[in-house]
């Protein structure tokens, strides 16, 4: 989806100049690899004695995160997706013979964190 608005409200109080507010809402991300972080904008309006949107602000580009998220490198941006894959993947045996016993060696090293309960 390329754009989308999620609009919050305060209500029963107020948010006062230089608080800090966390907000946070959980999303599902597409299935398609994109390793470029989206830019978010926000923008507030304010009641005051001359109408609701009187204080009516502009869009505000947000600074986005640029850390790493679950072995993923800039994986905390936001909405970016990353398909876990392996980086290694290797497989060989030790024994070619017919009716002989055989023993595979497979090495795998995946390029995400692999987190328990993981298939």
């Amino acid at each position: 989806q390329g754009s989308g608005r999620i609009v919050f409200s305060v209500v029963g109080g107020s948010v006062l100049n230089g608080s800090e507010h966390v907000l946070w809402f959980v999303l599902r991300n597409g299935g398609v690899e994109n390793k470029v972080s989206a830019s978010v904008s926000v923008v507030a309006s304010a009641a005051s004695v001359y109408g609701e949107f009187a204080g009516q602000g502009v869009y505000e580009a947000m600074d986005n995160s640029v850390a790493d998220a679950v072995g993923v490198s800039g994986g905390g941006g936001a909405m970016v997706v990353h398909v876990p894959g392996f980086s290694v993947r290797w497989i060989g045996q030790n024994n070619p013979f017919a009716s002989a016993s055989n023993v595979l060696n497979v090495t795998l090293s995946p390029d995400c964190d692999v987190l328990a309960g993981s298939s």
